[in-house]
């Protein structure tokens, strides 16, 4: 993605000891055709392999931003500095367990486009 071009999705994902899952929720994004997007994940103080593993994974990725906190202060708190860093139009949030299917990224997208004025979108499966 050329830096000029506006950043459409923020995917916002909080992890706490999520070793076990966040590799499949990042590969999950990161396979998506769509790529007008960023990746803000806020290690909220795990005491695991998770850091490790994402630093070692995408520390190359052009997509991924990792922001790690020494000690656990909750979901909210990881959200909340998750938006705080936020490039994109909009804000998507997954939890460290979820995975986005084949051209979600892109039917969100779509479905925006097609239905622009609204404030807040809810999409589940």
């Amino acid at each position: 993605m050329d830096q000029t071009e506006t950043t459409r999705f923020t995917l916002v994902i909080p992890v706490y000891n999520r070793s076990d899952c966040i590799l499949r929720c990042l590969n999950s994004i990161i396979s998506q055709d769509y790529k007008s997007y960023e990746i803000i994940v806020i290690d909220d103080g795990s005491t695991d392999n998770t850091c490790n593993l994402i630093e070692n994974y995408y520390s190359l990725s052009k997509f991924v931003k990792l922001i790690h906190y020494k000690d656990n202060k909750g979901v909210n708190f990881a959200r909340n500095r998750g938006i705080e860093h936020t490039k994109g139009e909009y804000i998507i949030f997954l939890d460290s367990d979820d995975q986005l299917t084949n051209h979600a990224l892109s039917n969100i997208d779509s479905y925006i486009s097609q239905h622009p004025g609204y404030l807040h979108y809810l999409f589940l499966v």
